[in-house]
């Protein structure tokens, strides 16, 4: 089973994707990501304002994205910097 990227080992990039339309969006966005997985050593950010639902979907179907729960009023730009907070590959672009 695939797990998220321990603390101490640095990405090569940094994907965030926002979970704002339902699980038919995100599923699709990351099983584009997980195909690139072997190719480049990702680190992927969820921050979501779904819920709990969605959050279990992702963790039970995609074990190595990292949820950043948030509150369900937050914006497109508010979930991206909550993410940008959080990122650890080197550089932000």
């Amino acid at each position: 089973m695939a797990v998220p990227l321990p603390e101490a080992v640095s990405p090569a990039l940094t994907v965030v994707v926002p979970s704002v339309n339902g699980w038919g969006d995100l599923m699709g966005c990351l099983e584009a990501l997980e195909a690139e997985r072997s190719e480049v050593l990702l680190e992927v950010l969820v921050p979501d304002r779904l819920g709990s639902a969605l959050q279990s979907e992702v963790r039970s179907r995609f074990p190595w994205v990292r949820l950043l729960p948030a509150p369900a009023e937050a914006t497109i730009p508010q979930l991206r910097a909550i993410a940008f907070a959080e990122a650890r590959a080197h550089g932000l672009h």
